[in-house]
């Protein structure tokens, strides 16, 4: 009995098939690149919204009236005793 040879691979096809696999690949990694630099930039907004935030109420804090809980130092709060009323 003959046996019947294997078809030879086709080299052009497989060659064509790396070359847009690598294609594929250095497109995904700027994309990656991109999408961090994106990150990046979000989370520095985020932490410069979060930064006005606290200014904003630091200020808030600050203008506060004398006697209240937001003027008086912490230490000074925890050592007056709150009533609470009932209803």
């Amino acid at each position: 009995m003959s046996m019947a040879a294997e078809p030879l691979p086709d080299l052009g096809k497989l060659q064509s098939d790396v070359q847009q696999a690598q294609e594929d690949y250095e497109a995904a990694t700027t994309k990656k690149k991109e999408a961090s630099c994106e990150q990046t930039s979000c989370l520095n907004r985020l932490n410069s919204a979060q930064k006005a935030l606290d200014e904003g109420v630091k200020a808030l804090k600050d203008q506060s009236p004398r006697d209240t809980d937001w003027k008086r130092p912490e230490r000074e709060r925890e050592m007056v005793p709150h009533i609470v009323e009932d209803t």
